[in-house]
């Protein structure tokens, strides 16, 4: 496997597990036409498409896991190859990585009709001055006993908190004010990402800018005492999963 190039975007790699491939289009955030002012390297050149399949898996590079404690997460992300890219000079590339921050789990949002989708773990990268500059994004295996970093999100200024969310409480009560719906009891939020339709976002069908579209951009899954799931975005409102713009089955 070699080390992506400077100077290069990239699209983020995901995973193979089995005869099953994860569509890209759907569950992968591809970040280059539809956010601004970030970099994406990956772990290896993929077509530039919305739909590219990932690459061969024998050029993913696989780390096992002690635990899924924050520490034990870091040691698996500091042993990716990813993570000796070249940061020096200017350019569209990563920062400066040495200063890994906690670990954050982000779920792939379960539904019914969709290729298996991939949990993660998502690990901002602190600038000299504590503020966020990149996101790493490991990919977990079903056991959740490897990871494999599958690409990092660099950021054009540093961000003084990352994800840009409400905290969990307050997205708690978001969904109580705006859908009169409580949490379920002995439920927690959960930090989600879901099969974006990349298709009509590009098409211009749709305009969405509440997060959710990747693990570098979660949004808030709210389990209600209605028996549905609700959702807090980055812009701080709250959407029925119906409202959510997700990718035609596959």
């Amino acid at each position: 496997m070699r080390t992506p190039p400077r100077h290069t975007r990239r699209r983020p790699q995901h995973p193979q597990f089995g005869s099953r491939l994860i569509n890209v289009g759907a569950w992968v955030v591809s970040g280059l036409a539809i956010l601004a002012a970030i970099v994406c390297i990956g772990v290896a050149a993929a077509p530039s498409t919305a739909h590219a399949q990932p690459q061969a898996t024998t050029q993913i590079q696989w780390i096992p896991l002690t635990s899924t404690s924050a520490a034990d997460v870091q040691a698996a992300v500091r042993k990716s190859r990813l993570l000796g890219v070249d940061t020096r000079g200017a350019g569209d590339h990563p920062h400066d990585l040495a200063r890994l921050g906690i670990p954050i789990a982000i779920t792939a949002l379960p539904l019914t009709g969709y290729t298996a989708p991939v949990d993660s773990f998502a690990l901002p990268v602190l600038d000299a001055k504590g503020s966020v500059s990149d996101v790493v994004v490991a990919w977990l295996n079903p056991d959740h006993t490897a990871l494999f970093v599958g690409y990092i999100r660099s950021f054009d200024v540093s961000l003084t908190r990352w994800p840009s969310l409400p905290d969990a409480g307050s997205a708690s009560a978001t969904v109580k004010s705006k859908h009169g719906i409580n949490p379920k009891p002995g439920t927690q939020p959960q930090l989600v990402y879901f099969p974006f339709n990349f298709t009509d976002q590009w098409r211009g069908k749709i305009h969405w800018t509440a997060g959710g579209i990747g693990p570098d951009d979660p949004i808030w899954r709210i389990a209600g005492t209605d028996g549905q799931d609700h959702f807090v975005g980055n812009d701080g409102q709250a959407f029925h999963l119906s409202e959510l713009p997700l990718a035609a089955h596959h």
